[in-house]
């Protein structure tokens, strides 16, 4: 048995010395935002968009006027276009 490695043992336990840790200094820094030019384009156009109403009254005042008067008649063959087209098929 060979003593002088068990002095090597004995180094790895004695009190190490610790040195305290300085705090960071504060940084005070404020959030800020930039905004891109498209992003300030699509924001007015949103604001402009949402003041336009949902339903056209025009549209639907004319086909409810057309449905009671019995002049409104629809097509199938329109109809099935239409479906189609929605679905990217040419009939």
């Amino acid at each position: 048995m060979r003593i002088d490695q068990i002095n090597n043992i004995y180094e790895t336990y004695k009190k190490q010395s610790v040195s305290k840790v300085q705090p960071a200094a504060k940084v005070q820094k404020k959030d800020e935002v930039a905004l891109s030019a498209a992003a300030k384009d699509f924001q007015s156009v949103y604001k402009l968009l949402s003041t336009v109403p949902d339903v056209r009254q025009d549209k639907v005042s004319e086909l409810q006027e057309r449905l009671n008067s019995g002049n409104y008649n629809v097509k199938a063959e329109e109809v099935a276009d239409k479906i189609l087209s929605s679905f990217d098929i040419k009939g």
